[in-house]
């Protein structure tokens, strides 16, 4: 297996996974999108971002 390097790393690919690392990765960050299932959901279970 290759080595893939990332600066962000986003678990979960739903809807918020999915938005996070498509508007970081046109910041021009590096985005690794991990996804345990082989489709993705409809439905967010994020309930809650925290900044600090």
């Amino acid at each position: 297996m290759t080595p893939f390097y990332a600066d962000v790393l986003v678990v979960g690919g739903g809807p918020t996974g999915l938005a996070l690392a498509n508007a970081l990765s046109h910041l021009g960050t590096t985005v690794m999108l991990i996804e345990a299932n082989e489709s993705t959901s409809v439905h967010t279970k994020a309930t809650n971002l925290m900044q600090g």
